[in-house]
């Protein structure tokens, strides 16, 4: 069969100020096959049955913790692509910031895994850490008699979550094995000195969880090759930005596509939308907007390499017994 492209993006709409009918239009204006959504709007299941009645579309989400409601993702797909008689293999994490969904496209015997995923704030700002500070950190952050030994203690416990929410992330794509698994969100982290402007506020963290993701085996589907960019590199559109202060000049790429362990000879497309379709009042991201093709399913003979990453980074033994209590000590801060 021949090759389908796939077409999606990506957009933390600033939670419950965007209408879900806008984002319904944002898709077939568009024409895309699926929007990945951290942060989403108010959504319920009345929601998802009018986006299937009206525009077509499914829709899933996670049950984010009491303690903090807006430690959520959703995703909206086109039910007139993906095949909607094949009920979704859905997969959600306990922190609500994590959902993976695996569908077929109607024309082709494939299978594409989604993630979607929402990582605890300002990352880059958070220590990098050691194994072992990683497994023998304290959980305990019930004293707050010391502001500053507290504030700290709640920075380490983000750099664990976002640690444990990649391990979640690489043992769902190994375990299912799509023909296509793509990761998108909000990742709350830059991945290397053009990611922010001004620059002198960029993360020169070379082991942080976005890189340790990339040498977990996924690609980043927006590489920067400075030998690309044109001779202005202080565009944030040409580095791929997606977020924009409101109150000063400064912009980062906190938003990515990540694809697992592509083919060497998969074409893809990845470029941030400016064009404002939805509002910008409402959300300080843009949509980060992703274009794949979808490989032959289950092919046997002549496979194309993969991409492999450098090295395999051995992440510390963050389990699911510890998952609940430490996203709920993260979304507490």
């Amino acid at each position: 069969p021949e090759p389908l492209d796939l077409h999606g993006a990506t957009f933390n709409s600033g939670g419950t100020n965007t209408n879900i009918d806008n984002l319904a239009n944002y898709i077939n204006n568009h024409d895309l096959h699926y929007l990945l959504l951290p942060n989403p709007p108010a959504i319920s299941q009345l929601h998802a049955l009018q986006l299937q009645q009206h525009h077509h579309l499914g829709l899933v989400y996670t049950t984010p913790p009491t303690t903090n409601k807006t430690a959520q993702v959703a995703i909206i797909y086109n039910l007139e692509f993906f095949n909607p008689h094949n009920p979704p293999d859905l997969l959600e994490d306990p922190s609500g910031r994590l959902l993976s969904i695996i569908l077929s496209p109607i024309l082709s015997n494939t299978k594409v895994q989604l993630i979607a995923s929402y990582f605890p704030p300002n990352l880059d700002a958070t220590p990098i850490l050691t194994p072992q500070q990683l497994n023998h950190l304290s959980l305990d952050t019930n004293n707050r008699s010391n502001p500053i030994e507290y504030r700290q203690k709640n920075s380490i416990l983000k750099r664990r979550e976002a640690e444990r929410l990649r391990l979640t992330i690489t043992t769902w794509a190994q375990t299912h094995k799509a023909d296509l698994t793509i990761l998108g969100g909000d990742q709350n982290e830059t991945l290397n000195f053009t990611d922010r402007l001004p620059q002198n506020k960029a993360s020169t963290h070379r082991t942080n969880t976005l890189f340790n993701l990339t040498n977990d085996g996924w690609r980043d589907a927006f590489e920067i090759i400075p030998e690309s960019l044109s001779t202005n590199t202080d565009d944030p559109e040409e580095l791929g930005h997606t977020y924009y202060h409101h109150n000063s000049c400064s912009s980062s790429r906190l938003d990515h596509f990540f694809i697992w362990r592509p083919d060497l000879q998969l074409t893809h497309q990845c470029y941030v939308n400016n064009s404002f379709d939805l509002n910008p009042s409402t959300s300080q991201h843009r949509p980060l907007h992703l274009s794949a093709t979808l490989p032959t399913a289950n092919a046997t003979t002549n496979q194309k390499p993969k991409w492999k990453p450098k090295t395999l980074y051995i992440p510390p033994n963050l389990t699911a017994e510890t998952a609940l209590q430490i996203s709920a000590t993260v979304n507490t801060a």
